[in-house]
Formats: structure tokens, C-alpha cells, sequence
């Protein structure tokens, strides 16, 4: 006997006015109780209030969680109708203090996704260049607003070559979207004369350190049981991938890559996420949302699916605990 959370989450006006009320209510409880420390309001715009920094941010949010549901809806990762990607990574993000401010990590992700947009929309595409060079371009404006994301560099050939082929002309087009965001960037700056500050403060930002992982048990566990529930979602998604055309199955692999490099990026910062988090919470929801909406046993299903609504109520109680 089979169990499908699509047959409760299908996409319609009452579920998703369902779910950005939750999130307008969480994001509404920090305006009203103001529990964020002082470090985690610090924006990416200069001046930026603490109220209008957690509005921009519930903002970013949402849109992140429809670009998901989208990307379902357009590239068939999920062979029938379901907005359980929006859902998921709402109720993660709605559940995380460093999520509820407007930050580096948030725009820095938009711009990844509408990158991964272009990447998946060069299928089958005879000359796909002017998709090539919008995502390298994309993820190019999104490496200079959350340097740590150089390390997805790699994701984008990777990314490339599984949907379409690396040719002669794609490179090109990569390394033109590539410098065509840092040309422009740097002609600023230069005309601005604080080119060589900009440069030598962007380069400072590579610096190698060493972090100390946070030795907080409740966290390591959490962070651990997170992570293993994610390899369990990738393992239910590759079981069920000869069930799927060859597009579907190529759309995983792209997936579980760009998991991997954020996986990656949070091991090198030894716990230090900040903007790493958003992608990190995004990518699981989306391979939650992937392995919850494929018929699996009904005891298997039921205790995944606990696992993660108990990951969501610790997100809220520890977030909640700290109002005085």
C-alpha cells in the first residue's frame, strides 16, 4: 500500500494562502518581540532598518519558495502537481533566526536559482549560448555578493555537461557571462576610484581560517539528523529515477551536485553558514519535496515525514525560547 503527500498538497489559492500566512505570522513575531541579536541584523544595504531588513527578508523568502514550486512546474521533477517544495522550505525558513533578516545569502540565492533556471532550460536547446551565458552571468552576480559561493564555479560545468554537453561555444559563453558581470563591476569602481580598496577588501574575503564548529550538542545533533535525512532523500530519488524520463533523471543529478558543492561549502566553514544556510535549507526541502511526493511504503513515508515535522518544531521552540 503506497502513501502520497500530493494528494493534501496540491498547488491551489487555500494551501499557499495557508502557507505564506505561517510565514507572515513568524516573521510578524520578530517585529513585535525583536529577539534577533545584534549581530545577525546586519543587511547588505547600508542603513537598512531591523523591521523593513525581516519585511525584505519574508520577501526573498517567498520568492525563493515560488521560484522553487516553479522550477517543479517547469522541468517535471515531480510528475504530478504539487506546491510541497514551497511548503517545506517556507516552514524551514520561517523556523531559523538567521533567516528572518535580509542578507547577502538571501539575493545571493534568487540569483543561483535563476541561474540553475537557465541551466536546466538548455535541454535539448541546438544553440543553447545565450541560456549559457545568462547562467554563468547570474551566478557570477551571485559569487560577488556571497563570495563563499565561488565554490558552486564547478557545479556549473558539471551542471552544463549533464544537461547539455560542454562544446567549444559553451565555454565561451561561460567565461563571457563570467566576466561580463566583473568587467562592468570593475569599471565602476574605477571610475569611482576605490577600484584597487574593493578589490584587495573582496579578496580579503578568501582569507582561510579556522572556525571552530559549534559545540553545542542539541545543534550537532540536529545538523547530523538533517543530514542524514537529506542522504536518505537523495537514496529515495536515485531508487526511483528508472521510473522517470531521461530529462527527469538528468534534472536529479543536477540536484544532488548542487547539493553536494553546499554541502561542501558548510563542511569548509566548519559550521560558519551564514550564507550558505538559505541554499542549504532550500536544497533539502526541494529533495524532501522530491522523495515525499514519490510512492514509497506508507511505514517508511510516515517516519521521514515525522523526522522533519519534529526538525521544524526544534527550529521553532529554539527560536521561540528566546523571547524575554
Amino acid at each position: 500500500m503506497g502513501i502520497s503527500l500530493r494528494n493534501y498538497l496540491r498547488p491551489n489559492v487555500t494551501n499557499i494562502s495557508f502557507t505564506i500566512g505561517i510565514a507572515i505570522l513568524l516573521w510578524t513575531k520578530q517585529l513585535a518581540f525583536n529577539t534577533l541579536p545584534d549581530e545577525t541584523t546586519h543587511t547588505i544595504i547600508d542603513g537598512l532598518s531591523t523591521p523593513l531588513s525581516i519585511w525584505l527578508s519574508l520577501i526573498t523568502t517567498l520568492a525563493g519558495g515560488y521560484l522553487f514550486f516553479m522550477l517543479t512546474e517547469k522541468f517535471n521533477f515531480i510528475q504530478n502537481r504539487t506546491y510541497l517544495p514551497f511548503f517545506l522550505y517556507i516552514l524551514f525558513s520561517s523556523s531559523q533566526p538567521d533567516f528572518w533578516v535580509f542578507s547577502n545569502g538571501k539575493v545571493a540565492f534568487l540569483l543561483l536559482l535563476l541561474s540553475l533556471w537557465e541551466i536546466l532550460s538548455t535541454y535539448h536547446k541546438h544553440d543553447p549560448t545565450k541560456l549559457v551565458f545568462n547562467a554563468a552571468m547570474l551566478l557570477c552576480v551571485s559569487i560577488l555578493i556571497a563570495p563563499d559561493y565561488i565554490i558552486l564555479l564547478p557545479f556549473l560545468f558539471i551542471s552544463l555537461f549533464i544537461i547539455n554537453n560542454l562544446s567549444l561555444r559553451i565555454l565561451h559563453a561561460i567565461a563571457l557571462g563570467i566576466a561580463t558581470p566583473i568587467i562592468l563591476l570593475g569599471g565602476i569602481f574605477y571610475i569611482q576610484g576605490n577600484l584597487e580598496g574593493n578589490v584587495i577588501r573582496y579578496i580579503q574575503t578568501y582569507q582561510i581560517e579556522m572556525p571552530i564548529w559549534d559545540t553545542d550538542k542539541l545543534t550537532i545533533i540536529y545538523q547530523s539528523v538533517l543530514f542524514i535525512l537529506s542522504l536518505v532523500a537523495i537514496r529515495g530519488c536515485l531508487v526511483n529515477r528508472f521510473q522517470s524520463n531521461i530529462n527527469e533523471r538528468k534534472n536529479i543529478q543536477v540536484m544532488i551536485w548542487l547539493y553536494f558543492f553546499i554541502s561542501l561549502l558548510i563542511v569548509i566553514r566548519m559550521g560558519k553558514i551564514a550564507d550558505a544556510s538559505t541554499a542549504f535549507s532550500g536544497i533539502i526541502s526541494f529533495l524532501f519535496a522530491i522523495f515525499f511526493s514519490i510512492n514509497t511504503s506508507q511505514k517508511n513515508t510516515l517516519f521521514f515525514l515525522i523526522l522533519v515535522v519534529l526538525l521544524i518544531a526544534y527550529n521553532l521552540t529554539i527560536s521561540y525560547a528566546g523571547i524575554s
